[in-house]
C-alpha cells in the first residue's frame, strides 16, 4: 500500500438517495397515476448516445414517480414548412420508471466474498467501497504505471452527459488510456472513423426533411433512432423516396419505399458496384465533388495512396495533398479549406 489516501472530507449524503426510497407497490401506484403532488422535470440515461436526454415531466408523489409524459416543448424551427422536433422520447425512456423501482435493483455497493461465479457477495460501505477502488487505482499507477488501467464503457458505453465526460476526464486526467468504444458496442461505423476521424457526420435529423432521397444502409432508426424517425417519415409524406439496404426486412424496410435485401458481408461489393455505374454513366455533378470531396487528389499508382508532400519533398508533411490544375497546367497543392477546383 502506499500513502496516498482517499480524501472524503466535505463529502455528505443528500435529500433522494436510493436508500430513502419508500416501501410501496408498484401496482397500487399505478391506481393512482393522476394524484400527484408536484411535476419536475427529468431525462433518461438509455444508452441513446447523441440522441439521449430527451426531455420528459415527471409527475411524482409523496417522492415517487407516479407517470412521465414527454415534454414536447422545443422551439420551432426557422423553416415555418419543416417540422419540428417534438415530442422526443420514446417508449425506452417513458418505461424507466420499472427500471429504477426493480425490486433486483442494487442500490448500494457490494463485495465478492466467495469464488468467482458463486454469487456470494456482502454489503459495504460506500466509505469502504470508495477508499478500496481508490486505494487499487493507486497502487496500480505507482506500481506498475498509468497504463497498466484500462477505462471499459460496459453496456452503458453509449450514455453521455456527465455519467459519460466525468469518467472520461479522470482517466485521461490520469493518464490511462481509454478503450475503444466498439469494444464495448460494437455497432459503430469504424470506417466512418477511421476515413474522416469521427463517427457522426452530417446536419442535424431535422435536415432529413429537405432531402430528395434518404438511403439507410444497415441501420433501423425506426427502432434504434426512435425520437429522430419521424423526420423521415414526415420526409416521405413531403415526397421524399426512402431506400433502405439491410439484409433483414427490419420495422424501417417497412416503412420504406423500396428494400434491398442485400446479402450478409456483401456491402463492400454493391457499394464499389454502385460506385462505378455513377462513375461510368456520370450520375454526379463534377462542379459539386470537385470542390466537396477528394476525387481530384492526385494517387500515387504504385502505393494507392494520395500523393503527399512527404513523397517527393524532405521533410515534407503527411497531411498535404495535391491535384493537377488544369488551368495552369500544374501540381498544386490543394486547399485544407475547400478544394474548390
Amino acid at each position: 500500500m502506499t500513502d496516498l489516501k482517499l480524501n472524503l472530507e466535505g463529502l455528505e449524503a443528500k435529500e433522494g438517495r436510493l436508500s430513502d426510497t419508500p416501501d410501496f407497490s408498484l401496482g397500487e401506484v399505478r391506481q393512482n397515476i393522476w394524484d400527484w403532488d408536484r411535476v419536475v422535470k427529468g431525462s433518461h440515461l438509455t444508452n441513446c448516445w447523441y440522441q439521449t436526454a430527451c426531455n420528459f415531466n415527471i409527475y411524482v408523489k409523496d417522492g415517487v414517480v407516479l407517470r412521465e409524459e414527454q415534454a414536447a416543448n422545443y422551439p420551432p424551427q426557422n423553416d415555418p414548412l419543416a417540422p419540428d422536433f417534438n415530442p422526443r422520447g420514446c417508449q425506452k425512456g417513458a418505461c424507466y420508471v420499472h427500471r429504477l423501482y426493480d425490486p433486483t435493483r442494487i442500490k448500494y455497493p457490494v463485495k465478492r466474498v466467495g469464488e468467482r461465479g458463486q454469487g456470494k457477495w456482502k454489503r459495504i460501505s460506500w466509505d469502504e467501497a470508495l477508499t478500496e477502488v481508490a486505494d487499487a487505482i493507486i497502487d496500480t499507477a505507482t506500481k506498475e504505471g498509468p497504463s497498466a488501467i484500462v477505462q471499459g464503457g460496459g453496456t452503458r458505453v453509449m450514455n453521455i452527459g456527465s455519467e459519460g465526460t466525468g469518467p472520461t476526464a479522470f482517466f485521461v486526467g490520469l493518464g490511462a488510456p481509454l478503450s475503444n468504444v466498439t469494444a464495448d458496442n460494437g455497432d459503430d461505423h469504424q470506417g466512418v472513423a477511421i476515413t474522416l476521424g469521427k463517427v457522426i457526420v452530417g446536419d442535424s435529423a431535422d435536415n432529413w426533411f429537405y432531402s430528395d432521397m434518404i438511403l439507410i444502409w444497415g441501420g433501423n432508426p425506426a427502432y434504434t433512432n426512435i425520437p429522430n424517425h419521424h423526420f423521415i417519415a414526415e420526409a416521405r409524406y413531403n415526397g421524399t423516396k426512402v431506400v433502405i439496404i439491410s439484409p433483414d426486412y427490419s420495422p424501417s424496410a417497412v416503412h420504406a419505399d423500396q428494400w434491398v435485401p442485400v446479402n450478409i458481408g456483401s456491402d463492400a461489393a454493391l457499394a464499389l458496384s454502385m460506385s462505378q455505374v455513377i462513375i461510368k454513366e456520370k450520375l454526379f455533378k463534377e462542379d459539386f465533388v470537385r470542390e466537396q470531396t477528394d476525387l481530384p487528389l492526385l494517387v500515387v499508382e504504385s502505393t494507392g495512396r494520395f500523393l503527399r508532400e512527404k513523397d517527393f519533398k524532405a521533410g515534407g508533411r503527411e497531411d498535404t495533398f495535391y491535384f493537377w490544375d488544369l488551368s495552369s497546367g500544374k501540381l498544386t497543392e490543394a486547399p485544407r479549406r475547400s478544394l474548390a477546383l
